[in-house]
């Protein structure tokens, strides 16, 4: 908060889909991108609107795992990328 930022979650002792849901009244976001991989995942899909966009980009607790494209479309028609 000290930094600028509207808003402060710790996925480790929050639960992270709640508060975004409350922040967003229930919308969701358009994008999360998500550092962290295996421990996070697929909550960070349930944090995004309808068409939203799912940004991998660490594996800092490990690689996500059994992920198929049958969850981007139960969850809204996702997109999910993993840039380099």
């Amino acid at each position: 908060l000290a930094h600028g930022y509207d808003h402060v979650i710790n996925y480790k002792s929050d639960s992270f889909v709640d508060r975004v849901r409350e922040i967003t009244g229930g919308k969701g976001v358009d994008v999360v991108y998500d550092s962290i991989g295996r421990d996070t995942f697929p909550q960070s899909l349930d944090c995004l609107k309808p068409r939203g966009l799912f940004a991998s980009f660490g594996q800092s607790s490990g690689p996500i795992e059994n992920f198929t494209l049958a969850m981007l479309a139960q969850r809204g028609s996702l997109y999910a990328t993993r840039p380099t």
